[in-house]
């Protein structure tokens, strides 16, 4: 949790930490303009995003250089 009330979750799904694992990074922020809703959710969220990549050394513990899905 941010004081801006931005937050990242990480968490593991799958199989138990083995092959076949999924890492989750949810990225949460919260807007209060509603003029601003509208704007592109990988603009938005990219710099959050980048903070949870650097934080978690994510690429370098998993081999990846990115996701194989985002909703």
């Amino acid at each position: 949790m941010f004081t801006d009330s931005s937050r990242l979750v990480f968490r593991m799904s799958g199989s138990g930490g083995g092959t076949g694992t999924t890492i989750r990074i949810y990225a949460e922020s919260f807007e209060r303009d509603p003029e601003r809703h509208s704007r592109e959710t990988q603009v938005v969220l990219g710099p959050l995003i980048a903070i949870a990549l650097k934080i978690s050394n994510i690429h370098e513990r998993t081999g990846r250089r990115g996701p194989n899905v985002i909703t």
